[in-house]
């Protein structure tokens, strides 16, 4: 079996390639590291992977799936009218589909982006309660920055590029699952996913059953967020997949007012745009994976 010539690892992950001569790690993820800090590293023992990865096919293009991660803000309150209805957590009245006004979006020149989603004000006290009181304890790992990043923070999306998203989402009250994705491109048209959940180690293993189950719900391969979110997925690839959108480009005009318009004093790396339910970090992505199919062999 060949040997992969350059390996590294960060905070858990291990990353692979098959060029000897690549970026080191740090330079690749750049500032989107600070963002990936508080959820593989917030606690002094980190995250464990709750249990072997779900792993699936679906007849979409990989890249739907890391463009939907990177900061589809736009989907939710139609794609998910469902469970957001059904699920009084995840209602309006919770502070998910209203989102403060301190949202944001996040790109690098890496290609990789996030985007982050807070309560909204005005909620009852226990709403903004994200984390349980006894781990959010342990969050000693992180700077002050860091931790204030998390506060009232309702979800986060991101991808770093190319095919390799994390979501960070509240599962119950004072409950939140990390799940990792790797989007595995089977053909243009088809891609293999691999998704795990991942909890502190610290957490009690009660907490952690929980939460896996609860992670699966939402996100496995039968979720109530991931059936929605794949129909859909499945449907654009085979709508962009004939001679007649093969004309036209898609189209990222909710991003063009923001794209040169990044703040200008954000206290947090990366740039930074509002509101979050622009497409920057998708327009970003693509921009980026543009540039390295363009690049001169």
């Amino acid at each position: 079996m060949p040997k992969v010539p350059r390996l590294e690892r960060y905070k858990g992950l291990v990353f692979g390639s098959w060029n000897s001569d690549v970026t080191s790690l740090t330079d690749y993820l750049g500032d989107f590291a600070w963002y990936l800090d508080p959820f593989l590293a917030r606690s002094p023992l980190g995250m464990e992977v709750l249990s072997p990865p779900h792993r699936w096919r679906t007849r979409c293009n990989w890249k739907v799936g890391a463009l939907n991660f990177v900061g589809d803000s736009q989907h939710v309150l139609t794609t998910h009218t469902g469970p957001l209805t059904l699920d009084p957590v995840r209602a309006a009245r919770a502070g998910f589909a209203t989102a403060a006004e301190n949202s944001f979006q996040v790109s690098t020149d890496q290609g990789h982006g996030c985007t982050l989603t807070y309560l909204a004000p005005g909620l009852p006290a226990e709403a903004y309660q994200t984390h349980p009181p006894a781990l959010e304890a342990l969050y000693t790992s992180i700077t002050s920055s860091q931790r204030e990043m998390l506060r009232n923070l309702r979800v986060i999306v991101g991808t770093i590029f190319p095919n390799l998203s994390f979501i960070e989402t509240q599962v119950g009250p004072a409950q939140k699952a990390v799940i990792m994705r790797q989007w595995n491109p089977i053909s243009g048209t088809e891609m293999e996913v691999l998704s795990w959940v991942l909890a502190e180690r610290e957490a009690s293993a009660e907490y952690k059953a929980d939460v896996l189950r609860k992670g699966i719900h939402n996100f496995g391969a039968a979720g109530v967020f991931e059936q929605d979110d794949v129909e859909l997925w499945a449907s654009a690839t085979l709508a962009s997949n004939n001679p007649i959108a093969a004309r036209y480009p898609y189209s990222f005009h909710t991003a063009l007012p923001y794209l040169h318009n990044a703040e200008a004093d954000s206290k947090w790396p990366g740039r930074v745009y509002r509101p979050a339910d622009t497409e920057v970090a998708q327009f970003e992505f693509m921009r980026q994976w543009s540039r390295l199919m363009n690049v001169a062999v």
